[in-house]
């Protein structure tokens, strides 16, 4: 699938092209973070009380950057 695109990366399940907007993944505090059942390996939000990136790695959240 591609957004600002016609033909989006074949190797990419979701293709962003923008050379004027960002990508604004989900926000939230960490209190909501951690009320997320069961959250995939891979997961990414960022954390708006700690200002800071945050992936699950399988067995807890972490630090990404």
């Amino acid at each position: 699938v591609g957004i600002g695109t016609v033909s989006p990366a074949a190797t990419a399940i979701l293709d962003l092209t923008s050379t004027t907007l960002g990508f604004l993944p989900p926000r939230m505090t960490t209190t909501q973070m951690n009320a997320i059942s069961s959250p995939a390996e891979g997961l990414e939000i960022y954390a708006t009380d700690t200002h800071q990136w945050m992936g699950y790695n399988g067995s807890a959240w972490v630090i990404l950057g």
